[in-house]
């Protein structure tokens, strides 16, 4: 399973050198790389002429974030299948940041072997940690990043302007936030 994770990260480090080669200047989105500064990620193909393709800068640390339900404490309801992907959320239920990671100069994937720290910052919520683990079963079974928490009953609608944030044994930093993104495609918080 390791090779298959590292293979993984070899693959999407591949796509940013490749899409990068041929980049101007960033897309819109967030997806940051580097000595903690936004950088910008994949997003839509826009139709402006002066947007062009991600990611236009590399950077010391590549992350892919990606949002999922999980299963809330009652009495809120679970919804009818876990771990697939959303945009919205509701009040009362578990969303589940997924964070898969690859150093860029090395092509190693981020584990807790090579990490100093990463967590999930949410705004009026304390850091909460990403870990690092398994999940699925059999041949389905890949290693990656979590970190969930349970929307309160009371938190504030609208987009949730969350940011991971990554710090590897050697020094590379990584950060990735929704800014720049059109309001759609943010994490948004419903009743």
């Amino acid at each position: 399973m390791r090779y298959l994770t590292y293979v993984l990260g070899v693959a999407l480090v591949a796509g940013v050198l490749a899409a990068s080669a041929a980049a101007q200047t960033p897309a819109q989105g967030t997806f940051s790389l580097g000595d903690q500064t936004d950088a910008t990620p994949l997003a839509a193909v826009r139709t402006a002429a002066d947007d062009k393709p991600f990611p236009g800068t590399l950077g010391d640390v590549f992350l892919y974030v990606d949002v999922v339900n999980g299963r809330p404490k009652p009495p809120a309801v679970a919804r009818p299948k876990s771990c697939t992907q959303l945009s919205i959320v509701k009040r009362g239920e578990r969303p589940v940041i997924r964070v898969y990671g690859v150093d860029a100069g090395t092509g190693e994937p981020l584990t807790s072997a090579n990490v100093k720290y990463a967590y999930l910052k949410i705004p009026g919520l304390a850091n909460v940690k990403l870990n690092w683990g398994p999940h699925g079963s059999g041949s389905g079974r890949s290693f990656f990043w979590t970190a969930g928490w349970d929307v309160a009953a009371d938190y504030p609608l609208g987009v949730l302007p969350f940011k991971v944030v990554f710090k590897t044994e050697s020094g590379k930093f990584g950060v990735y936030t929704q800014d720049g993104l059109p309001p759609e495609y943010r994490l948004t918080v419903l009743p």
